[in-house]
């Protein structure tokens, strides 16, 4: 009887298998019957039932369907892992140029993601810190990073509330994507490294599976820092640690084909090109197989690289040209900087100079954009870095000192219960009085820590506003060195009205980072004010000036009027003025599409009337701000339309920095505006009247009331007898006297070159040579240490004279080498450098002219590093002379002036 019911239990279970078998298959071959009995599809299910549809609109707007009609008691991964899949399919269709006509973009669904679900939402650590990691990596490719800053600080919160290894592991890689996104591949790389050193990170799972990903992202990063050695180091370590066991052939493909592009770009940094241009070639066969536009543009950029150093010009030109090409179909904005500028150096060998300069220009104007970019982006970021930044081990680690401290606490109360109830009621005072000095030490151990704290995060914010200003002021040198230089060539009128406004407005950026710097001063009520003499009517005038381009671009009418009862002349800054009016007048044409913006001025006398309460208006016809904005467009990092911010841009600080300043000056800045109908802001500000030696008539030509018809720039007029003068000047022929004229005479160094009209075959070209040794005695030999090309070029010209003879050296090291073979009556020695920093090799040259008895040599500094603190370590390392980057004309001539004297005396 056991025996047959054991049987019938056997058949029972063999016959539920094999129903239970047939179900699976059924429900297998027809998926939407499964579905229609509402059963939890997992993403993989999904991502398997659509794989015939590649990545296009039309794939988002099955998933939008999905989402919408998912079952009812769907586990919510589901959901949020479909969500997530609709962001990368956004990303990647965004990064090639694909719209979708529903306009929705990648980052509006990354904040909807961020928005919806918090920590305790995921089913585990590992699905929240993927899932936060995916997003930052996918709104990386598309420049759209506001997300990402807040994903970065919210998990940072999350850690130090609940330590977890996994999400400081998230942050950290999160930092990487940001920081390569935002061209810093300096702090991208340590944080890789660190991130590969930790022991930690190592035990967690599946974080081993990343690092051949890892591994090869810090070998692409020593390639952008120009290190190609390390670069094929850690190339080899992510060879070795590849697995191809679970991948696709085509992601296979790809990986190699990224590994073989990453080899090459590091041979060739190393000059070995013969390998660089075989593994370029491979790459290229790859990238074909692929498909894809940006390992095409790569593999083309690789081989016509290759090519151009082993002298196969035509080659060169054929596979740049076919790089550029999808560069700028595809719009893959990361590979224009190097592609043009292979392409630019390509023509230029070849002898095409005209073509050449045409590609210069273009890189040059993107050298700007990325000068912009990081701006903004960077000064956004920086609210994150104050936080972020710290390393995260050791904000769990004091973490895990607080649990400690407060379970020694409860150790410490308890051992204090048994004592109290023991010796009684005579010693409870003497407990208290105990507990309360403990709490008072903790109080102060933890007040201790938030200095320390607060003091890393002031140091992070200076060290960042430094890396920032320095990074700006370098390419800047070459725009504005090479505007100045232009400057003093024959041009017509309008071309010098041209160069006049582009060099004001350079000169205006870097106002705009130097008020950057001195914002914490602004912040603690110091801002200092430089109170002269000006002309306020022609000041305003000439700040409409700069906008009127843009304005007629948008055909927008620009309106000025001055009372008439006003003194033309007041004491004020002229510069912190025109920095607020800029912001203002600037914002008024952002955000107006057409119609009308309008400077007016008007104001009352003060009792003595040697003041007047001045109101300065600017009105705009344009976009308006709501109601419940108006009264937080002010505070810093604010912007009065947060869904506006991919199209207008903007740090939202500009407001913050203009409100600081008129108060500054003791007035007030107000604003009233009305959705849709325009803003109006109102400066009231008191001006003392000038004295009336300065007073007198200026008249530029424009109507009163309407700027539109005309903005010009009138040039002073001379006399009749300086007329005179100045053309028996020209008359005269003779050598012009080395360093002897009064500055700034333009005859004391003459920039030597030609100019002709664009289009001609007598383009100038600025030479590129390098000086081996100094010239023959009997002129003026100088060293300038530079190791940047365009820099290098901007001084050489600056100082092109023919009793003038320049060595150009590349680093610290070469400048001490040059320097023990030669004599020179000056050197200018740049900081930051490879192999050898600027202050070492100053430090070097003294201690041999020491050594050796030799008498001192000038060493100007010559550097982007602006912070004060900065000049004075200069100064203490031994150098004489400081010049701020960039390098303005005159104050370079007039610094050579100082130290160098005929017959080799001594400055004074």
């Amino acid at each position: 009887m056991l025996n047959i019911s054991l049987l019938e239990n056997k058949l029972t279970i063999l016959f539920a298998t094999i129903v239970s078998c047939l179900v699976t298959i059924f429900y297998s071959l027809y998926p939407n019957i499964a579905y229609g009995a509402e059963k939890d599809w997992t993403i993989q299910v999904y991502k398997n039932h659509y794989a015939e549809v590649q990545r296009s609109p039309e794939l988002v707007q099955i998933i939008e369907n999905e989402i919408e009609n998912l079952p009812k008691g769907t586990e919510q991964k589901t959901e949020i892992d479909l969500y997530l899949w609709k962001l990368v399919v956004l990303a990647s269709l965004q990064e090639s140029g694909t719209k979708i006509e529903s306009g929705i973009t990648a980052a509006q669904v990354a904040s909807e993601i961020f928005q919806r679900y918090d920590r305790d939402v995921f089913e585990s650590e590992r699905h929240y810190g993927k899932t936060m990691y995916q997003i930052v990596e996918s709104l990386s490719k598309t420049d759209e990073l506001d997300v990402s800053y807040d994903i970065i600080r919210r998990l940072r919160e999350s850690v130090y509330q609940n330590p977890s290894n996994y999400l400081s592991y998230t942050i950290d890689r999160s930092l990487v994507e940001v920081y390569i996104e935002t061209y810093d591949y300096q702090k991208a790389l340590d944080i890789s490294l660190s991130i590969l050193e930790n022991d930690k990170y190592h035990d967690i799972k599946g974080i081993k599976n990343s690092t051949t990903s890892l591994l090869n992202e810090v070998a692409y990063l020593y390639t952008r820092l120009g290190d190609g050695e390390n670069a094929l180091v850690y190339l080899d370590r992510a060879e070795a640690s590849f697995s191809p066991k679970n991948l696709t052939d085509k992601k296979r493909l790809k990986a190699r084909t990224r590994n073989k592009g990453n080899r090459a770009r590091s041979y060739i940094l190393l000059g070995e090109y013969e390998k660089a241009d075989e593994l370029a070639k491979e790459a290229l066969t790859g990238a074909k197989k692929l498909g894809e536009n940006y390992m095409l543009a790569l593999g083309y950029r690789l081989t016509g690289s290759t090519a151009y150093h082993l002298g196969r010009y035509e080659e060169a030109k054929a596979n740049l040209e076919n790089g550029i090409k999808l560069v700028e179909e595809n719009n893959i904005s990361v590979m224009k900087r190097t592609i043009f500028d292979d392409y630019s150096k390509l023509l230029e060998k070849i002898g095409d100079h005209e073509q050449a300069l045409i590609w210069q220009r273009r890189l040059y104007e993107i050298e700007v954009d990325v000068t912009n970019v990081l701006i903004t982006t960077r000064s956004r970021l920086n609210d994150v870095e104050v936080d972020a930044l710290i390393s995260h081990q050791e904000v769990v680690k004091l973490r895990e000192e607080n649990e400690a401290q407060r379970r020694s606490a409860k150790q410490d109360d308890h051992v204090k219960k048994l004592l109290w109830v023991t010796i009684g009621s005579l010693l409870a005072g003497a407990a208290i009085l105990t507990s309360l000095l403990m709490y008072m030490r903790k109080a102060q151990k933890n007040l201790k820590v938030s200095e320390k704290k607060a003091q890393i995060a002031n140091r992070a914010k200076s060290d960042f506003l430094a890396t920032m200003s320095h990074e700006i002021r370098t390419p800047m040198n070459g725009v504005l060195g090479m505007a100045q230089i232009l400057n003093t060539t024959p041009l017509s009128n309008d071309q010098k009205s041209y160069v006049d406004i582009m060099t004001r407005s350079g000169e205006h950026l870097l106002n705009i980072i130097n008020d950057i710097l001195d914002f914490s001063k602004l912040e603690a009520d110091k801002l200092p004010l430089d109170i002269e003499e000006h002309d306020l009517d022609l000041g305003l005038r000439d700040i409409l000036t700069l906008f009127k381009a843009r304005a007629d671009e948008k055909s927008i009418e620009l309106q000025y009027r001055y009372d008439e009862n006003l003194p033309k002349h007041f004491s004020y800054d002229s510069g912190r003025l025109s920095q607020v009016l800029t912001n203002l007048i600037g914002n008024a044409i952002k955000f107006t599409e057409n119609g009308i913006v309008a400077l007016h001025i008007q104001g009352t006398a003060g009792e003595d009337r040697s003041k007047h309460n001045l109101e300065i208006r600017i009105t705009d016809t344009g976009v308006g701000i709501s109601k419940e904005k108006l009264n937080i467009i002010f505070d810093k990092f604010t912007q009065a339309e947060s869904s506006t911010t991919r199209k207008f841009g903007g740090t939202g600080l500009g407001l913050a920095i203009s409100r600081k300043i008129v108060e500054a000056m003791d007035g007030k800045l107000s604003v009233t505006s009305k959705l849709g109908e325009g803003s109006s802001f109102l400066i009231e500000v008191p001006f003392d009247v000038s004295s009336d030696k300065l007073k007198q008539t200026h008249n530029i030509g424009l109507e009163p009331s309407k700027m539109s018809a005309a903005i010009v720039s009138e040039k002073p007029q001379l006399s009749e007898a300086e007329v005179q003068d100045d053309k028996s000047q020209k008359t005269t022929s003779h050598e012009p006297a080395l360093l002897d004229k009064p500055y700034p005479d333009a005859s004391g160094l003459p920039v030597v070159g030609t100019t002709a009209p664009i289009g001609t075959s007598k383009t100038p070209v600025l030479s590129q040579t390098r000086t081996s040794s100094p010239k023959a005695s009997g002129g003026i030999n100088i060293l300038l240490v530079e190791d940047n090309e365009i820099n290098a070029t901007v001084v050489k010209t600056m100082l092109e004279h023919p009793r003038i003879h320049i060595t150009v050296v590349e680093n610290g090291e070469d400048a001490i080498l040059a320097f023990a073979k030669n004599r020179y009556n000056l050197i200018l020695m740049d900081i930051s450098m490879p192999v050898m920093d600027g202050v070492t090799a100053t430090k070097l040259i003294r201690q041999k002219e020491a050594l050796e008895n030799r008498k001192r040599t000038p060493i100007i500094c010559m550097t982007a590093h602006v912070m004060e603190k900065e000049q004075e370590f200069f100064m203490r390392a031994g150098m004489d002379g400081y010049l701020s980057k960039p390098v303005d004309n005159k104050a370079l001539l007039k610094t050579l002036k100082v130290w160098l004297k005929p017959q080799g005396s001594k400055a004074a």
